[in-house]
């Protein structure tokens, strides 16, 4: 299926009298979903990657806190790398893995996976790859730091169960850069991808890619804050918008980018301010491009909220039957506050519904696709509550096909569906994969996604 989505121009030929508007993910009214509840986990409980793996969801998340070498040579603060599971995505357990021994000496814990060597082990993108690992199932890419090591930046590791890991190379694969990359397997491309920030500045952000997750092309640059992030400050010079960092899925024919994007101000002993995130869009994985006005498509809470000061993804985006899922993490108080005086982080989640981060919306308005190949039915995705939505087939010249133009057309009217088929008088299977344009007019109404599927 050659779903047409539009989140940016690419598939769109022209259009008129339309708007493209960003619509907020839906938080679940019990977040958060994931708190540091146990004894051996810190106040700090920052996401790493979650998956749904047939009926159950997993997920990889971290704690900052103290656990025994494993060799049995110390106990100190280290980052432990946990896993819970779930059958619904919203009541998460925290299974006793038995692997690894907790602050009271304990492996009646979930403790998967810790680096002795690390003072510091950031940022998990656990990635299915079987076929692009060594046999492996499992590649977690995470940013290592520690004094024994001979130099900072991302390290990999392998499993076969996504619970039990074996270190990769000795030395970072990717070394340097900040500390919070996240990556993914597109299996698309049938390539690892990666966004790293430049350093603990956070204001450029860098694309990568490898066959392998062993062998990374060069770093290039791909989003900075320009003058539309920065006109907030006023010219005030201890005022700046910061890119922590930039987690990544792929949603069908787009690469999508979950920007964060910190405002705030320099305070000495560490930067204050509110943090949200921005949708970002790519077809290549190479450039990338800011979608619409720029609204959080996931906000901050209010004042009283458990996110009330800073939210952001980790590698948690899951294409869910009629719904897309994310998991978030959220402090109530803002980042540098958080710094002084420890306030805790928690995991939430929210979704939307299916295609729908992004509508083009319209009084009355005209899109006009890119050429097609009509095959089967035609399918919208649209919200046509109080209005209309009805559409036409062009050949490449523009000129409207006897039996399907407009007045033909049996479109979606006073209704909000999913999956509406698109009808006409003319008879579809007469087009025979015939190249097509598909004109459509939209009467109070917004537009999400369309697709050809030979279903008849």
């Amino acid at each position: 299926m050659n779903k047409l989505l539009f989140i940016d121009d690419a598939q769109i030929s022209s259009m008129r009298d339309v708007e493209r508007r960003i619509h907020p993910a839906r938080k679940y009214d019990g977040n958060p979903v994931v708190t540091s509840d146990r004894d051996w986990e810190g106040l700090e409980t920052t996401l790493g990657s979650v998956r749904k793996e047939g009926q159950r969801y997993r997920m990889w998340y971290q704690s900052y806190a103290s656990a025994p070498d494993p060799d049995g040579i110390d106990s100190f603060i280290r980052s432990l790398h946990l896993y819970a599971e779930s059958d619904d995505g919203l009541v998460w357990s925290k299974p006793a893995l038995g692997m690894m021994e907790d602050s009271t000496g304990s492996v009646a814990n979930n403790i998967a996976f810790a680096r002795p060597a690390f003072s510091r082990d950031l940022s998990p993108s656990v990635l299915h790859s079987p076929h692009a690992s060594g046999g492996h199932t499992y590649t977690m890419l995470s940013y290592g730091v520690g004094y024994d090591l001979p130099y900072d930046g991302h390290f990999v590791a392998y499993s076969d169960d996504g619970l039990r890991w074996r270190h990769g190379p000795q030395t970072p694969v990717i070394p340097g850069f900040g500390e919070h990359g996240y990556f993914i397997y597109d299996e698309v491309d049938e390539t690892f991808r990666g966004i790293v920030p430049w350093d603990a500045s956070d204001t450029h952000l860098f694309s990568t890619k490898s066959a392998d997750a062993l062998e990374w092309s060069l770093p290039r640059p791909v989003l900075t804050p320009d003058e539309a992030d920065t006109e907030w400050t006023g010219g005030d010079s201890e005022k700046r918008t910061r890119f922590p960092a930039m987690p990544i899925a792929r949603y069908g024919p787009v690469l999508l980018g979950f920007l964060q994007v910190l405002r705030g101000r320099d305070l000495g002993d560490g930067f204050d301010g509110e943090m949200d995130v921005q949708l970002v869009s790519s077809r290549d994985g190479t450039t990338w491009h800011r979608v619409g006005d720029r609204r959080p498509i996931i906000e901050r809470g209010d004042s009283a909220s458990w996110d009330s000061g800073l939210v952001w993804m980790g590698n948690a985006l899951i294409e869910d039957e009629d719904k897309v899922v994310v998991y978030y993490n959220g402090c109530q108080r803002t980042p540098g506050a958080l710094a002084r005086s420890k306030w805790s982080k928690s995991i939430g989640t929210a979704f939307w519904p299916r295609d729908r981060l992004v509508g083009l919306a319209a009084r009355d308005g005209v899109v006009e696709t890119v050429a097609t190949a009509a095959a089967g039915r035609l399918h919208i995705n649209a919200e046509a509550s109080g209005g209309r939505v009805t559409a036409a087939l062009l050949d490449e010249d523009g000129s409207v096909l006897e039996g399907f133009s407009t007045a033909d057309c049996n479109g979606l009217t006073n209704s909000d569906a999913l999956d509406h088929t698109v009808e006409w008088k003319g008879d579809l299977s007469s087009l025979a994969d015939r190249t097509v344009r598909i004109h459509l007019t939209l009467a109070d109404a917004e537009l999400f996604s369309l697709w050809w599927s030979d279903d008849r």
